[in-house]
């Protein structure tokens, strides 16, 4: 088992403190859940992880060995892969899945300076078939769904033979069977191929589904790590995200006439802060005088353009009256 684990790490960018001292710790052969509201710190202390934030103060150790992270190049040499959610940016359209999972290696110069395309089609679909994916590997990335291209991503990982891999939001853009799909295969990964899962999500049923854990940023710091049981709420991460009661705070619409509200069904919590806001907003009649004073203002303006109007016209025809 391996464990890659940081403390005391924080991040601060001009103005802003996106890392507060975040003790967070990953094993191999689990999956473990980040969530948060929008600006918690979840994909900073991802990047952090994976070299893209150089200037993090603190420190990160893998198996108790204490590791610089300070380029994407030194968090592959510790075995750390992320996937970001526009996938896109880590492929290259034109080149076939093949070319596309032996990039790193290729674009690093190892071995022969001439490319064995027998050798990497060989690799690539041994790769794949380990993932129990089914792409032609010859096929060019720039023509597979981004579903396929995820599957890419995660390949070139077991192709450097990384241990810790990084999934930001990946079942955001994914259609549900692409989502059953990928489920199985992080089950796969930590299960069968040893490796630790780090899954970013907006969507708390998936977390308590698949995961093993979860860690609640709030604020740029972590305020809990635990277990998915089976009496863990969506209720009481939502509570724990937002640093309050998570009942005042379910996104809420109204239904007919008068005061009665119902759930909006939505999933994504960083709304639920903005239901909020609406909600007392319209309480107060902030909404309604705001439509008011621009019906007002659109009224104006109607007139003015008719009075404009009307003034050119007159004065075309001579009608105008001038003293």
């Amino acid at each position: 088992m391996s464990v890659l684990e940081t403390k005391g790490v924080s991040m601060e960018f001009p103005g802003v403190k996106a890392l507060r001292e975040v003790d967070f710790k990953i094993e191999t052969g689990k999956i473990q859940a980040l969530v948060g509201a929008n600006g918690a710190g979840k994909s900073t202390l991802m990047k952090v992880l994976a070299g893209a934030n150089p200037g993090y103060t603190g420190d990160v150790f893998i198996d108790g060995r204490l590791v610089s992270l300070r380029s994407p190049a030194a968090a592959k040499a510790e075995g750390i892969h992320i996937v970001y959610q526009e996938a896109d940016a880590a492929l290259i359209p034109s080149l076939s899945v093949a070319e596309n999972i032996a990039l790193d290696e290729l674009a690093a110069g190892k071995g022969s300076p001439f490319i064995n395309r027998s050798r990497m089609r060989a690799e690539a679909e041994r790769i794949l078939k380990r993932l129990d994916c089914d792409i032609d590997v010859w096929a060019r990335v720039g023509e597979l769904s981004l579903a396929k291209k995820q599957i890419v991503l995660i390949a070139r990982a077991l192709a450097d033979r990384r241990r810790f891999l990084l999934l930001d939001e990946p079942t955001a853009p994914l259609s549900q069977a692409e989502t059953e799909a990928l489920f199985r295969l992080c089950g796969r990964l930590a299960y069968e191929e040893d490796m630790a899962v780090v899954f970013i999500s907006h969507r708390l049923e998936e977390v308590l589904r698949i995961c093993d854990g979860y860690t609640v940023m709030l604020d740029g710091g972590i305020v809990e790590t635990a277990p998915a049981t089976a009496d863990t709420t969506t209720e009481r991460m939502i509570e724990k995200m937002l640093g309050g009661a998570a009942k005042s705070r379910i996104p809420l619409r109204q239904t007919g006439r008068g005061r009665r509200y119902c759930r909006t069904g939505r999933s994504r919590e960083e709304r639920t802060v903005q239901g909020d806001i609406r909600r007392v907003k319209e309480d107060r009649g902030e909404y309604r005088d705001r439509r008011k004073a621009g019906k007002d203002q659109v009224a104006r303006g109607r007139r003015s353009a008719w009075d404009r109007s009307r003034a050119r016209g007159e004065a075309k025809r001579g009608t105008a009256n001038i003293p």
